[in-house]
């Protein structure tokens, strides 16, 4: 998903890293979620961050960039790339994900928060510090579960609706997921 010409390519490559002094840790294989423009300015924060921490300062945590793969009902992940990301770290999500935990294989330039989405729609996600400290704010997007179907007359994909119909949407989902319906 990476767009990026020949100066960049390697980073295309999963496992390639390209590293801005003790600062940015750039890594392949989480760059998904940067597009076109966001490349730029996420190099350019990077830059920026090395800048701060020669005159003293930029020693706080920050998340520039996130990607989400959210499925209702399911565990998910939300990945966040920037500087001093920990896992002590406090993802607030409200009512709308459960069991949220970071996963073990989290970095402090990027992190993944693993939880399960209960709602459908937007979602508002904050990351604060263990102090309490503003980090990070964005809204994120729970698309509605849609299911495939296949029959001999051709495909057809429906869409679900938890919000009106919750109790028949999950138990639906039970049976889509245990291979019920194959």
């Amino acid at each position: 998903m990476l767009k990026a010409g020949s100066l960049f390519g390697e980073l295309l490559n999963p496992g390639a890293t390209l590293s801005l002094g003790v600062l940015c840790v750039v890594t392949g294989t989480g760059l998904g979620f940067l597009r076109g423009s966001k490349v730029m300015k996420f190099l350019i924060s990077c830059v920026l961050s090395l800048v701060m921490v020669g005159c003293g300062g930029g020693a706080d945590p920050f998340a520039n960039g996130v990607q989400t793969s959210l499925m209702y009902g399911k565990q998910s992940s939300i990945t966040l790339g920037g500087f001093g990301l920990r896992n002590d770290m406090v993802a607030d999500l409200g009512p709308a994900c459960t069991n949220p935990v970071w996963s073990p294989a989290s970095e402090p330039s990027l992190a993944t928060l693993l939880c399960t989405p209960t709602v459908v729609g937007d979602v508002s996600l904050s990351l604060k510090t263990k102090d309490g400290d503003a980090v990070f704010s964005t809204t994120v997007s729970v698309p509605k579960p849609q299911v495939k179907y296949r029959t001999s007359a051709g495909d057809f994909t429906f869409e679900l609706d938890p919000v009106a119909a919750p109790n028949t949407v999950d138990n639906f989902l039970t049976y889509v997921r245990s291979g019920f319906y194959l």
